[in-house]
């Protein structure tokens, strides 16, 4: 229940931001139908949009957005954290981490497990971790892609395949780690 109300919040604060780039300064049809507290919040916001160099718009976008990422960051704390698959490697799962998602696909000759965490954690630091993971002699890495924001990793072992895949968000406080680990018989 707590998420689905963060998730309204956001989207009615989203909702708010784009009555007021919308209308800037003209009370839209939309104004009216919501409830008279979110009209004075409007009216205030518009009277900042009003500015000659954007300065305070930039002020209630960076507010908005910290809004958002705190109210992401609730979620998280509250989050039920799963137990990775049995025969995932233990090894990857990120120790400042929550696991939230596992797929898992069996078929004739092949396992695939993926898993998503999260964390609060420095993205540099996350980096690093899966940067020493992927350097493992155990394994082989094939293939690395870094971005300011990501990096992707690709490792062979035998006849294992890892990717492992971590996200950083500017808009956020969350960074995303998605690990893919295929075993072929």
């Amino acid at each position: 229940m707590k998420k689905i109300s963060s998730l309204f919040t956001a989207c009615v604060l989203v909702g708010l931001f784009l009555v007021i780039l919308g209308g800037c300064g003209v009370q839209s049809p939309e104004l009216n139908t919501l409830d008279y507290k979110y009209q004075e919040e409007i009216v205030k916001l518009q009277s900042l949009v009003k500015t000659k160099n954007g300065a305070k718009m930039k002020v209630v976008m960076e507010s908005i957005l910290a809004l958002v990422a705190e109210m992401e960051a609730e979620d998280f704390e509250g989050a039920e954290v799963l137990s990775p698959p049995a025969d995932f490697p233990m090894n990857l799962i990120y120790p400042g981490g929550k696991i939230l998602t596992i797929k898992e696909e069996t078929t004739e000759g092949r396992i695939l497990q993926e898993v998503e965490i999260k964390t609060l954690d420095q993205l540099g630091v996350v980096k690093n971790f899966y940067n020493n993971q992927a350097n493992d002699p155990a394994w082989k890495l094939t293939s690395q892609t870094n971005g300011a924001l990501d990096v992707r990793y690709e490792c062979w072992q035998e006849n294992k395949k890892l990717i492992m895949v971590i996200t950083g968000n500017p808009f956020t406080k969350l960074v995303k780690v998605r690990i893919i680990y295929e075993q072929l018989e």
